[in-house]
């Protein structure tokens, strides 16, 4: 039976695309397979229904497909294993090269071949298949595993508008831009114009703030959930998986008070699935916009090297973060308010700005590794050093035009504004090891609030994003939320429940 069905195509596609998210499961659901999976699957259907009514023979056809696949969705392990095994002078267009020769002969020898197919294709079914179900078996254990992330009682109390208009919210997140003392002391980055900017224009810039967190997702549930998040739930310390904790996130308590009050959700595609909100009111997104997960396997192929500069990936992250900026400075106030969640993956690695703007494709597949993870992509701490300053230039010179039309566009109705970042830089993080971690780096933060006014005294100089919508809520909506301390908890990329707190350091 098995060496008489040609299913070995099928299943050789979808197989990289499992392994890639079994590979990066604690950070990604299962639900990113699908679109690239039934991608790959309606390519193979289509080859090989062309094919057969071409003439050819079915069997020969698979295997011949099946070979092309293979090689196709593991170009970017083969060249990084070549890499690795010291060839000097490699260039992935020489693994392009070896790939198209052996398609081209083994292909050859398939169609030739006089022999018996059968033995080849059911020994490849049965191969194929195995692999397959031990995927989807991690993927079932891994969807169980986020029962144990229980959603808890919050110690939120309702909000009502204490005015007559309710304003429009925006919440802006600015990925891994660094406090004015750590841009200036690490970087010899001055942006005292843009924090003068800000204070001349009703910000109170929190000038010692620092994150809670040293990753995006979990100082994001922390600040959304107004909490510890040790506090809300029972997190096992050695746990790696983070898809429950990202499958929550939605649901985050701040959001569904402000629809109560009649909030309409905006939000923008970042490329990132921990900050993706499609089922927002208004999802905003520029064309060609791939997910993270996309962009990954997109890198395993030889399409990097093949497309142009004009739909390269590091060309595609450019447009989605000069998107966001361009759609939020031209904003105004609908008839009903609104809560603008805008995540600008910026100046995060990678750098794909220059400090004018230039853009600037670097000559490595395309990643977003921060940290020591920066280096074991091929960088340097003095390339990230030197990169995030032109980028944080050029992000700086993006905010401060945003903030102004902002302000423009909402001259008769002023909005509340919370411009925060979720960490800091991370030249000088070690992602599993505190000690050698720069924590005044990784957790200095910008930090900066346009409240109504008086709510100014609700705020201190190192208040930090866990207490943020706890002063929004109990100024704008007459909550009354005690402020928790300002607290930081370090832990390792690997093991992010394994916490740390590194308060005193900073």
């Amino acid at each position: 039976m098995l060496s008489r069905l040609i299913i070995h195509p099928f299943l050789i596609g979808v197989a990289p695309i499992l392994f890639l998210w079994s590979q990066n499961r604690a950070e990604m659901s299962f639900s990113q397979v699908y679109q690239p999976a039934a991608l790959v699957l309606v390519a193979v259907a289509v080859i090989l229904l062309i094919g057969r009514r071409a003439g050819g023979k079915l069997s020969k056809l698979g295997l011949c497909v099946s070979l092309v696949l293979l090689l196709f969705l593991s170009f970017g392990h083969l060249t990084q294993i070549l890499i690795e095994v010291g060839l000097n002078g490699f260039e992935p267009e020489i693994a392009g090269a070896l790939s198209l020769l052996i398609c081209v002969v083994v292909a050859v020898a398939v169609v030739k071949s006089r022999r018996s197919l059968r033995g080849a294709t059911a020994g490849l079914n049965i191969a194929s298949i195995a692999f397959v179900v031990l995927q989807l078996i991690q993927a079932a254990d891994a969807s169980a595993s986020q029962s144990s992330l229980d959603k808890p009682l919050l110690p939120l109390t309702p909000a009502t508008a204490t005015g007559e208009e309710t304003p429009d919210i925006f919440y802006i997140l600015v990925d891994g831009y660094g406090r004015q003392d750590v841009l200036h002391d690490l970087y010899d980055l001055d942006n005292a114009e843009f924090i003068g900017y800000l204070r001349e224009n009703g910000f109170y810039v929190a000038d010692s703030s620092h994150a809670n967190y040293g990753q995006t997702l979990l100082s994001l549930s922390s600040a959304l959930y107004c909490d510890y998040l040790q506090d809300l739930w029972e997190l096992y310390r050695y746990d790696r998986d983070r898809s429950g904790l990202l499958a929550q996130l939605p649901d985050n308590p701040v959001q569904a008070q402000l629809k109560a009050n009649g909030y309409e959700f905006w939000s923008f595609a970042t490329g990132s699935e921990i900050t993706e909100f499609p089922e927002a009111d208004h999802y905003l997104e520029p064309r060609g916009s791939l997910s993270e997960f996309e962009n990954l396997l997109v890198s395993l192929t030889p399409l990097p090297y093949l497309l142009s500069d004009s739909v390269s990936q590091y060309g595609a992250h450019r447009r989605r973060i000069n998107f966001v900026f361009d759609s939020l400075g031209r904003l105004e106030p609908t008839d009903r308010p609104k809560f603008v969640f805008a995540h600008i993956l910026a100046p995060h690695p990678p750098f794909v700005f220059g400090a004018d703007g230039k853009a600037i494709d670097p000559d490595r597949p395309f990643a977003l590794h921060d940290g020591n993870g920066f280096e074991a992509i091929g960088g340097t701490q003095a390339e990230y050093v030197a990169g995030y300053r032109a980028q944080a230039a050029y992000i700086t010179a993006r905010l401060q035009e945003m903030v102004r039309g902002l302000l423009d566009n909402y001259s008769a109705t002023p909005p509340v504004i919370m411009l925060q970042s979720d960490h800091g830089p991370g030249s000088r993080t070690q992602w599993n090891l505190a000690a050698l971690t720069d924590i005044r780096e990784r957790f200095g933060i910008l930090n900066a609030y346009l409240l109504p006014e008086g709510a100014d005294s609700l705020l201190h100089p190192s208040i930090s994003p866990v207490n943020s919508f706890r002063v929004l809520l109990n100024s704008c909506f007459g909550a009354d939320l005690e402020l928790l301390p300002d607290s930081a908890y370090y832990s390792p990329f690997q093991y992010p429940y394994d916490f740390e707190n590194v308060t005193e350091r900073l």
